[in-house]
């Protein structure tokens, strides 16, 4: 079981969420549970926390709800991995909808969409299907374009052109900056990260574009590393910083694993 009571110990001390995940390898909503168990209890000083019994600490955080065995239906866990893994990847709520179809045996009902999303979520980090993946702070930017273009009205709801969004992400913070260009061209791209440095305030030690054609190219059929072009090689050189581009099978890997949370 998670040591809770060091968790409220460092949330009571102002440690930020990332600094007890890094420290105590526990998830975020660990960490938000034992929040809210502070809040609830009133509970302000470290004393407070000691004082506290492991019967005490069991009574605050066992988790009373049932696992679901002969009370519910039984959810396929295979069967959802699968599904946000594959190529058409479904979402949980039109999961959720289709187990809602299952038929429940005498005295069984289904699971809430919630209590589905986090048992699938358990299910998930107790199978290993995710990574960890840790960042450095002010050290990488991470752009691309978005995959779905948005179209522009006027105020009086004429439909206008579609535009491009260029996403630009700082991985530690969590930041996000997002705008419209008119293509996906090089000038749009580039203005777009000139716009990204501004709302940022800096400029990152690595640049990470993930695969876009006005980044980089592919070196050849055999070869699954990219090469920068040198237009935005030269633009990133004159802001004293460097681009990394993802390889092909890794942003998949990446984009996979996030997917099935």
């Amino acid at each position: 079981m998670l040591d809770y009571r060091a968790v409220m110990t460092l949330l009571i001390r102002k440690r930020s969420y990332r600094q007890i995940e890094d420290q105590l390898g526990c998830l975020h909503r660990a960490i938000s549970r034992a929040n809210q168990a502070l809040r609830s209890l009133g509970l302000t000083t470290v004393e407070q926390v000691a004082a506290l019994t492991n019967d005490e600490l069991d009574e605050i955080f066992v988790d009373k709800r049932t696992s679901g065995q002969g009370e519910f239906v039984p959810i396929d866990f295979d069967a959802v991995v699968k599904a946000r893994t594959g190529r058409t990847k479904q979402t949980l709520q039109v999961l959720w909808a289709r187990y809602t179809t299952n038929p429940a045996q005498a005295g069984q009902r289904h699971y809430s969409y919630d209590r589905f999303r986090q048992l699938v979520a358990s299910h998930v980090d107790a199978a290993g299907l995710t990574a960890r993946i840790t960042h450095a702070l002010g050290h990488t930017m991470q752009v691309d374009w978005a995959g779905t273009k948005m179209r522009l009205y006027d105020p009086a709801g004429t439909q206008g052109a579609k535009v491009s969004i260029f996403v630009a992400a700082l991985p530690y913070s969590g930041m996000l900056f997002a705008c419209a260009c008119v293509d996906q061209r090089q000038q749009s791209w580039i203005d777009a990260h000139r716009q990204a440095f501004d709302y940022f305030g800096g400029v990152c030690q690595v640049v990470v574009p993930d695969n876009a054609a006005t980044a980089s190219n592919a070196i050849s059929t055999a070869d699954r590393n990219r090469k920068v072009n040198d237009t935005y090689q030269q633009f990133l050189e004159h802001y004293n910083t460097a681009v990394l581009p993802t390889h092909a099978r890794v942003g998949r890997r990446i984009k996979r694993m996030w997917k099935l949370r």
